[in-house]
């Protein structure tokens, strides 16, 4: 009887031996997976912030350029293909300096053209899907990169505002009225003229 009961508690010992084997294994392999689907969720969180900032960056970048590029040609006396080589010549200047992240590694290739859409009002939309790529060494990837800006077009904008002038304000008025675009009214010789002070440009009005 000590014999049989001796084997049976050998058994039953061996046996909970396994079952905290098997629940160790198994809490031990749910352990790994869930520290591995963590990693890979920070990875994506990382690289996909990465892709985040690039393109605020880009898309900052192209709100300075824009009016930069229309004063310089105003000035000049270009037109809207000199503003469109200057704003890709200075947008890919950055772009070559390229972008060190711990991490993840950014490629992104000089961009040859943009969408300019020049409106009658006076604004301009550029847009560009650029082929860039970020790659994570935990191996998460993530491809393309959208700019979309928005952007008061200088010159248009004169010939816009010249066409809508609000009949019977004085000059006094639309200069209040118009102040912070940095466009001057003046009355000359029975004409209106608007000048862009900022660019130097102008349209008279009869």
């Amino acid at each position: 009887d000590h014999r049989g009961a001796a084997e049976t508690v050998a058994v039953f010992a061996l046996f909970l031996i396994l079952c905290s084997w098997a629940a160790l294994w198994t809490f031990n392999r749910l352990w790994e997976e869930e520290v591995g689907t963590s990693r890979i969720l920070l990875a994506s969180d990382f690289t996909r912030a990465v892709s985040l900032g690039v393109k605020g960056e880009l898309e900052g970048l192209l709100e300075d350029t824009l009016p930069l590029a229309m004063y310089e040609a105003g000035r000049r006396g270009e037109g809207e293909e000199e503003v469109e080589k200057k704003v890709l010549s200075l947008l890919n200047a950055r772009i070559l300096e390229g972008w060190t992240y711990p991490s993840v590694e950014v490629k992104l290739p000089m961009v040859e053209n943009l969408l300019f859409l020049w409106r009658p009002d006076g604004s301009l939309e550029v847009r560009g899907w650029l082929p860039a790529s970020f790659e994570h060494s935990g191996g998460c990837k993530l491809f393309g990169l959208e700019l979309r800006v928005e952007a008061r077009e200088r010159f248009l904008r004169l010939k816009h505002l010249a066409s809508i002038v609000p009949l019977g304000k004085s000059v006094e008025e639309l200069n209040s009225l118009f102040s912070q675009e940095g466009i001057l009214f003046e009355e000359e010789n029975g004409r209106l003229k608007l000048t862009d002070y900022q660019a130097g440009r102008r349209v008279v009005v009869e």
